[in-house]
C-alpha cells in the first residue's frame, strides 16, 4: 500500500471507527456487563476517556489536510504548521489525547494495564520526536520559534 492510498479519507474514518469502538465497549462495560459494578472509578474512566477522546479528534480535524495518517510521518505539498487551537496548548496533541484515553479506558475497566501507559509514553515520545525532526527540517525557524513556545507533550501550568 502506498502513502497516498493511506491518507485518504476511508484510512481517516478507521480512525474514527476505532475510537468509537472504544466508546462503545466502554459503554458495554459500564451499562450492560451482567457482572460489572459501576463506581466511581468506572465513572473517573470514563470522563477522562471521553477527554482523551475528544482532544485527540479536536486536534486531528483541526490539521485537516495536513493530517497525515498510519505514522507515515510526511510532510504534504503545501503543508502548513499548523500552531493555533490544540497545537497552542501542545506540539503533540493527537498523542496526548490517544494517552490520556488509554488512562481512562484502563481506569473505566479497574485494568492493571493502566500500567502499560508508562511504555507507551515511551512509544509516544519517540515517534513525536521523529515526526519533529521533519518538521524541523522542513518549517526551520518557524518550527524552532513554535517549539520554544508551545509544550512538547503536556501543557504548562499557567498562574
Amino acid at each position: 500500500m502506498r502513502i497516498k492510498e493511506l491518507n485518504n479519507l476511508g484510512h481517516r474514518l478507521l480512525f474514527v471507527a476505532i475510537d468509537a469502538a472504544g466508546f462503545g465497549f466502554l459503554n458495554w462495560q459500564l451499562f450492560w456487563h451482567p457482572r460489572r459494578e459501576t463506581g466511581y472509578w468506572s465513572w473517573l474512566g470514563l470522563v477522562i476517556f471521553m477527554s482523551g477522546l475528544f482532544f485527540s479528534a479536536w486536534a486531528r480535524l483541526y490539521l485537516g489536510r495536513n493530517w497525515d495518517t498510519a505514522g507515515t510521518g510526511g510532510i504534504k505539498h503545501n503543508h502548513q504548521l499548523i500552531t493555533t487551537g490544540p497545537y497552542r496548548i501542545s506540539r503533540n496533541p493527537i498523542y496526548l489525547g490517544t494517552l490520556v484515553l488509554f488512562l481512562g479506558f484502563e481506569t473505566t475497566l479497574g485494568s492493571f494495564f493502566v500500567f502499560l501507559a508508562v511504555p507507551l509514553l515511551s512509544l509516544i515520545i519517540w515517534e513525536a520526536k521523529r515526526e519533529e525532526k521533519l518538521l524541523e527540517k522542513h518549517f526551520g525557524e518557524k518550527f524552532e520559534k513554535y517549539k520554544s513556545q508551545v509544550p512538547f507533550l503536556f501543557p504548562r501550568q499557567t498562574a
